[in-house]
């Protein structure tokens, strides 16, 4: 299983939020040697992961919220 980073590690990368540029992807290891076009389709791949992920969180979170509102509605009828 992979490392799991902690969301204070994840914070302290980009503590100003900026976007993730071609010249700042190429500034991680391994990313060094990347042509404009592959560091262009990486970056790509990445906003559109960021998106899903971002879209699947969102419904999740609207599941679980509507999920506790209908288990506080039934405890509520079951308390009357």
């Amino acid at each position: 299983m992979g490392k799991v980073i902690e969301l204070k590690s994840i914070e302290s990368i980009n503590p100003n939020k900026e976007a993730l540029t071609l010249d700042k992807l190429k500034t991680f290891k391994g990313l060094e040697n990347l042509t404009d076009e592959e560091a262009q389709e990486t970056l790509f791949c990445i906003q559109t992961f960021s998106s899903i992920l971002y879209a699947f969180i969102n419904e999740q979170t609207k599941i679980e919220k509507q999920n506790k509102e209908i288990e506080f509605n039934q405890q509520i009828k079951i308390a009357a």
